[in-house]
C-alpha cells in the first residue's frame, strides 16, 4: 500500500524532471508548490501553488507537481511548523519531544495514507483552524521559506545537469552527422 504511493511520487518526480522549460522556471515552480504544503490552505493548496507560479512566471505544472507530490507528508510538515515556531518564540524544546512529535506525525501519515489521498479535504476542515497558533504560523512561514529554497536549489542543480547532458548529446549527434557528411563528400 505505502509502496504504491511512493511509486506515484517517484513518477511525479520523473515527470517534473522531464518538463520543458528553463531550470530556473521549473525549479521555482516545484519549490513554490512544495512551500505551500507548510502553510495551512484548507484544501486549496494546489490552486494557491498554481496562482503563485503564474504570478512568479514560473512553471505551473511543476508547481502543481511539487504541491501534490509532497502533500502526503503534510502532518510531518505541520509538526515541524510547531517545533520551529516554538523555537523562534523562545520556548525550550527537548530532543525527545521533537522525536515524539515527528514519530506521531509519521505514524498518522502511514496509518491514514489511503484517507489522505482519497479524501484530502477531510484533513483540512475549518474547525481544525483552532489548533493552529501563532507559533504554528510563524514556524510554517519560516519552514516554507527554508524548505522552498532548499528544494529550488536541489531541482535547479538536477535540471541544469540534465540540460548539460542533453547539450552534449546534441553536440555528439551534430558531430557524427557532420563527420558522416564529410565522409560522403570524400567518397564521391
Amino acid at each position: 500500500m505505502l509502496q504504491k504511493h511512493f511509486e506515484k511520487a517517484r513518477a511525479k518526480f520523473k515527470e517534473i524532471l522531464s518538463l520543458n522549460g528553463s531550470p530556473h522556471s521549473i525549479a521555482l515552480g516545484v519549490s513554490t508548490g512544495f512551500a505551500w504544503n507548510f502553510i495551512p490552505s484548507l484544501g486549496i493548496g494546489p490552486f494557491l501553488a498554481a496562482g503563485t507560479a503564474k504570478l512568479l512566471r514560473c512553471n505551473v505544472v511543476a508547481a502543481l507537481g511539487g504541491n501534490l507530490g509532497t502533500g502526503i507528508f503534510i502532518p510531518v510538515y505541520y509538526s515541524m511548523n510547531m517545533m520551529m515556531g516554538r523555537f523562534i518564540m523562545g520556548d525550550r524544546i527537548e530532543v525527545t519531544e521533537i522525536e515524539e512529535a515527528l514519530y506521531e506525525s509519521l505514524q498518522e501519515t502511514i496509518i491514514a495514507i489511503e484517507e489522505i489521498v482519497e479524501q484530502p479535504t477531510r484533513f483540512f476542515q475549518l474547525d481544525r483552524l483552532q489548533d493552529f497558533t501563532t507559533e504554528f504560523f510563524i514556524g510554517g512561514f519560516i519552514n516554507a521559506l527554508i524548505a522552498g529554497t532548499i528544494m529550488y536549489f536541489i531541482f535547479w542543480f538536477m535540471l541544469t545537469q540534465r540540460q548539460k547532458v542533453r547539450q552534449r548529446r546534441e553536440a555528439k549527434k551534430y558531430t557524427k552527422k557532420k563527420d558522416a557528411d564529410v565522409q560522403k563528400d570524400t567518397d564521391v
